[in-house]
This record gives C-alpha cells, sequence and structure tokens, in this order.
C-alpha cells in the first residue's frame, strides 16, 4: 500500500457486519471508519466487528472511532468485535483502559 491510502470493506452475512480496514487508523482515516460505521448502523446490522489484521498503527483518532462504534452498537450486543489486532493495538486499548469494551479475537 502506497502512501497513506486507507480502505473500508464491509462483509455482511445476515445481520453480522464485519469492516475489514487495511492501513493506517489516523486522523485522516478516522472520518472514513466512522462514516462506514454510521452506515452499517442505519442499516440495522444486528453486530459489529473490525477485521485489523492489516491495521499496524492507531492512533488517538482511531481509538475514538472504535469507541464511537461501541458506544453505537452498545445497545445491540454485548460488545464489538476485534478480530485479529495486531500486539500494539492490544497495547494502546489497554494502556487507554478500555480493552474491556471490546471482545478480541486474536490471530489463528
Amino acid at each position: 500500500m502506497a502512501g497513506n491510502e486507507f480502505t473500508v470493506v464491509q462483509e455482511r452475512s445476515g445481520g453480522d457486519v464485519v469492516l475489514v480496514l487495511d492501513g493506517e487508523m489516523d486522523m485522516t482515516s478516522a472520518p472514513v471508519v466512522e462514516a462506514a460505521v454510521d452506515e452499517v448502523a442505519q442499516n440495522g446490522a444486528d453486530s459489529l466487528s473490525f477485521d485489523l489484521s492489516s491495521v499496524g498503527f492507531i492512533d488517538s483518532s482511531g481509538l475514538r472511532s472504535l469507541l464511537l462504534a461501541r458506544q453505537r452498537f452498545g445497545d445491540r450486543n454485548d460488545s464489538v468485535t476485534l478480530r485479529s489486532p495486531q500486539h500494539s493495538t492490544v497495547r494502546l486499548l489497554e494502556v487507554a483502559g478500555v480493552l474491556d469494551h471490546f471482545t478480541i479475537e486474536p490471530k489463528d
């Protein structure tokens, strides 16, 4: 991936949605993630997961996007799932004190 490209691909299975993120989650890409979450919520998804296997960096803006998603989907299910996060992402969530706000599915 060249430069600051960031992509979000939506995978849907019934009411379950996975947003597959690729790139760095920062102040530039956070609005893209938030728009995708808004679309998923407006379309009536029952649950939301993020595939973070291709996200190598998350700053405070990216963290905010994940927390907003958790807030948005908090009434629909117990948690938002983060799939295959990098160690640095898990550490960021720990340091921020919000790791328990998410279900973590580690890499296989």
